[in-house]
């Protein structure tokens, strides 16, 4: 069936009175309205407490909250409540309802498929180079390039980066920098860790990267 004849015909049989919907929660929903969002067991309880639904079906959907959290794809607290409040076993076929939040691919019919889990192994994170920053040089700005390997579109990671085994050796205005990066997400999860060397010069009242070398010595997890 074409999507454009579904509507059309949906439409029609709304106007004729033969899809009545209605939705009986047993607290409407408000601006003020806030599910737990910290804790699996308060969350389950309070859905099911204030809007009727199912136990098992709140525990996949927290479940899958937090897998989406570790991939930063909720970024505000608005968006980990719409998440939260929206039962998506409603929206896929009757045979995926116990699948509603596995990490692949579903079918809701009409052509169209609910969004599969992101692959983290597929990014490709390489440091293009280091600038000191502040009068004593004690901050460092990193330049990253990130690069999506996998075979569909995918958001931007966040990226933290911890330096580590940090050694420095002052030569007049040049100074050598050498220690490792490590590239982790928002989860802990390592994307890359490299060992690095990057040479300062000092002019111009700040110490500016003039060149760098980094050898791989752990791929993404």
């Amino acid at each position: 069936m074409l999507r454009r004849e579904f509507l059309l015909g949906a439409a029609a049989a709304g106007a004729a009175g033969v899809f009545p919907a209605h939705a009986e929660p047993r607290k409407a929903f408000s601006p003020d309205l806030w599910p737990p969002l910290e804790n699996r067991a308060d969350f389950v309880s309070w859905m099911a407490a204030n809007r009727g639904e199912d136990p098992t079906q709140l525990g996949r959907r927290y479940d899958r909250y937090k897998v989406l959290l570790s991939f930063n794809d909720l970024w505000t607290k608005a968006d980990k409540r719409a998440f939260l409040m929206t039962p998506r076993e409603e929206f896929v076929l009757p045979e995926d309802k116990d699948n509603a939040y596995v990490g692949h691919y579903l079918d809701i019919g009409f052509g169209v498929t609910i969004t599969p889990r992101w692959d983290l192994t597929a990014y490709e994170v390489r440091q293009l180079g280091v600038e000191a920053q502040g009068s004593d040089g004690s901050r460092l700005r990193v330049r990253l390039s990130v690069q999506n390997d996998s075979d569909r579109v995918q958001p931007l990671p966040l990226v933290r980066l911890t330096l580590t085994d940090l050694a420095v050796a002052l030569h007049g205005d040049v100074a050598i920098v050498q220690g490792l990066n490590r590239q982790t997400n928002a989860a802990g999860r390592v994307l890359g860790v490299v060992r690095f060397t990057d040479i300062f010069l000092h002019r111009g009242g700040r110490w500016q990267a003039i060149s760098a070398q980094e050898t791989p010595v752990l791929s993404g997890q």
